[in-house]
């Protein structure tokens, strides 16, 4: 879950729907009305497909980069498994997703969340790489389709909660009162979800075999020949498994952007596989 807590200076609608179905204008309109709320800058961005999609996201990162503020990210769109679908019928892959929310991300120095009111937009969680820097600090998203009564109703009661609390963990159980299906995802839950789908392929006993011979293979094209294979083959074998919880560090503090921002490494726990070697956690 995401547990840290956080500020955020402005919050940017982006929707991209047929007529009948626009929320995001009521959403807007509910939020400016709203009297406690402590967030101004509210913009709702309507767009037509993808190309709008990613100028709109390079905007927002040109726009931190100047100190315009951190915006918080919430798309109106549907969503399917294989991504997110825009008004005039093209298609973002979750993949092509991560890459434009991942700049937009290192811009705010893993400051950004993402709510996704688009439906299955859990799938944007399940195909992470742990070998990249996140691409948020924070996705609050649901596995099934989202009911209009989310957006009326569930949306802004997240949103009253977030704004006085900094805390989207409690946001999210405000909206789960409307819709039981969303949960709120941290970048350490994202990581530790990254990393063991990593383990579970790439450090089967078959891939570190197939790494192994692709090793040796490069090593006498370079007229490096071993001179006791055996010997050479449980090294590498040591430095892939046995160094994983090295290479495990190394891809986190990367996934958490301490490599790039130090400060981050007080904003995260310690990581709990140093200690106990699981990679547990999440909502």
């Amino acid at each position: 879950m995401v547990e840290r807590r956080f500020g955020i200076d402005r919050i940017c609608i982006v929707e991209s729907l047929p007529p009948a179905e626009r929320l995001g204008v009521d959403l807007r309109d509910r939020l400016v009305a709203d009297q406690v709320f402590a967030i101004e800058d509210i913009e709702l961005v309507p767009i037509n497909g993808r190309e709008d999609f990613g100028t709109t996201l390079q905007r927002l990162t040109d726009e931190v980069r100047d100190g315009h503020g951190i915006p918080l990210v919430h798309l109106e769109l549907h969503g399917a498994k294989p991504g997110i679908l825009f008004e005039d019928g093209t298609v973002a892959r979750w993949r092509d997703m991560e890459e434009l929310l991942r700049n937009l991300n290192v811009s705010t120095r893993n400051n950004l969340v993402v709510v996704l009111g688009s439906c299955r937009s859990y799938y944007l969680s399940s195909i992470l790489l742990p070998t990249k820097p996140s691409p948020v600090f924070g996705l609050v998203g649901t596995t099934e389709d989202v009911p209009e009564v989310a957006v009326r109703h569930g949306f802004p009661a997240f949103y009253r909660v977030l704004c006085a609390a900094g805390d989207v963990v409690a946001a999210t159980a405000e909206l789960q009162r409307h819709h039981a299906d969303y949960v709120a995802m941290s970048a350490e839950y994202l990581f530790n979800k990254a990393w063991e789908r990593y383990a579970a392929t790439d450090l089967t006993d078959e891939r570190v075999a197939f790494r192994t011979d692709e090793m040796l293979r490069q090593a006498r094209a370079e007229g490096r020949v071993p001179i006791e294979e055996g010997t050479v083959r449980t090294d590498i074998r040591a430095r892939l498994v046995d160094g994983a919880s090295a290479t495990r560090q190394k891809f986190r503090a990367r996934f958490l952007m301490m490599d790039l921002f130090p400060e981050n490494h007080d904003r995260f726990a310690e990581d709990p596989s140093v200690s106990d070697h699981s990679s547990s956690g999440g909502p």
